[in-house]
């Protein structure tokens, strides 16, 4: 019993720091962009740092477990693995947050109605 907690203990260990590390190279290309020399190295390796701080293997684990404890993922068995699937109430939630483009859109005095621009109706 003790080598089954040694050897998750363990996976657990190198799989987050692998995930790490893969966050941190993103994270260090992404802040990278437009800076040149070693003041820029510098800053985009202190950003790339930072954002590790914020975003980690630990943080992405919290996510799941929330979403799983809400009931917005599933984790099913396929193919002999276990993968992460929204639910119908996930697909719900996630539906009402997202904006939706209308292909008729309401247009009042020749102008369309949208919460920050109108646009004089084309005739």
């Amino acid at each position: 019993m003790r080598q089954i907690s040694l050897l998750k203990e363990v996976t657990y260990g190198v799989c987050g720091s692998l995930i790490d590390l893969i966050i941190w190279q993103i994270a260090l290309v992404g802040t990278s962009v437009g800076k040149t020399g070693s003041r820029g190295v510098y800053s985009a390796f202190r950003e790339a740092d930072e954002i590790l701080d914020k975003i980690n293997h630990r943080t992405l684990i919290a996510s799941f477990h929330q979403l799983t404890k809400k009931h917005l993922i599933t984790y099913k068995m396929r193919d002999h693995l276990y993968s992460s699937e929204i639910t119908k109430f996930g697909l719900k939630r996630l539906q009402e947050k997202l904006p939706q483009y209308h292909q008729k859109r309401p247009w009042i005095n020749g102008y369309i109605l949208s919460p920050t621009i109108y646009l004089k109706k084309q005739e």
